[in-house]
């Protein structure tokens, strides 16, 4: 396990879910210093913004990007981790055995807090991209021994067939005595489950709130020598394979970051787009999303006008869909603004 690197704010995290609610902590004089400029709050430790900071865009088909900010975000992981240990078993505290759930849906918004709520309960998250056939989606719940498989309403077939190729030769999971889930025992099958409903961390819920954070079950040190995230191959050459990081592994890289605003067309299943939102938390940085899985890349402005929003000296991960923005053409100084593309 790596020891913890020092980010450009001088700070460090053992652990992925000491990221979030440490941006979105609430400070005497914050709002006050919300009327500064940043990089003077940055250096006044008594009065850090970071709550109040947008720090997350998603365009919609508007072309409007809705924004959330750290304390936005933190809030609706704590109202989703609520929600979710009711449906699956949390980690029980001081437990350090291997706990696995995939998530199949699109990338954005809900993607990203079902992501971090299921972290906070004490999963590895198995980061399945819908591209992936039923069969893939088998082998890497079997191979990963994800006891659950949380699913979108669009690819609920998909789960289905993934999850009767993966029981052809095993026993089913076990009957259910109550509403809450049991994972599996002995076997590797899974169970498919449906996304939680959007309500229950919408911005009406948000804002009437006082939800308490979700107690995390380990110390940092522990909860960081266990699997966060699980990414996978290709599957070019055969099944996709999965790739494990563990918490610490995944505070230590996003460290490092170019410290600038940034538009990504990659999805949040794709090990880049994934990287890249949690670098943006770390930085206090925003980026904005682009929901590619229901928006085309070729919605007309669409992504013109989320690139135009950023603010000065932004980064674009991806120079492929910048030529797919027309009608109407990125300006040159658009283009000229980027710092990275």
């Amino acid at each position: 396990m790596p020891d913890a690197r020092a980010d450009q704010y001088g700070e460090s995290f053992k652990s992925i879910n000491e990221l979030l609610p440490s941006r979105a902590r609430q400070y005497p004089g914050a709002s006050l210093c919300s009327l500064l400029p940043l990089a003077t709050c940055l250096l006044t430790p008594t009065a850090p913004p970071y709550a109040d900071v947008p720090i997350l865009g998603v365009p919609g088909k508007d072309g409007l990007v809705r924004s959330y900010t750290y304390l936005e975000l933190e809030t609706a992981t704590n109202l989703l981790a609520h929600h979710l240990a009711t449906v699956i078993p949390p980690r029980a505290k001081d437990d350090t055995s291997s706990l696995t759930c995939a998530l199949l849906a699109p990338s954005g918004y809900d993607y990203a807090v079902h992501e971090m709520s299921l972290v906070r309960i004490g999963y590895a998250v198995l980061l399945v991209s819908p591209n992936n056939s039923p069969a893939a989606i088998a082998h890497l719940c079997k191979s990963t021994k994800a006891s659950f498989l949380f699913t979108a309403p669009a690819y609920l077939e998909e789960a289905k067939e993934a999850l009767a190729l993966a029981t052809e030769h095993d026993l089913a999971p076990p009957a259910f005595d109550s509403d809450k889930a049991v994972a599996p025992a002995t076997q590797q099958a899974f169970k498919v489950l449906d996304l939680a409903p959007s309500a229950v961390y919408s911005d009406k819920a948000i804002a009437a709130s006082t939800v308490e954070p979700y107690p995390v079950a380990l110390a940092p040190a522990d909860e960081g020598a266990l699997t966060a995230f699980i990414v996978h191959s290709s599957g070019s050459t055969g099944f996709p394979k999965p790739i494990y990081i563990t918490g610490a592994s995944t505070t230590f890289n996003i460290a490092t970051n170019f410290g600038l605003s940034g538009l990504t067309t990659l999805p949040l299943y794709h090990n880049h787009g994934h990287s890249c939102f949690w670098r943006a938390l770390q930085s206090v940085r925003q980026l904005w999303l682009y929901p590619a899985s229901d928006l085309p890349l070729t919605t007309p402005c669409v992504l013109v006008r989320s690139l135009s929003s950023l603010p000065p000296s932004p980064a674009s991960p991806a120079s492929f869909p910048l030529l797919l923005s027309s009608p109407p053409p990125l300006s040159s100084s658009s283009l000229h603004s980027l710092h990275a593309v």
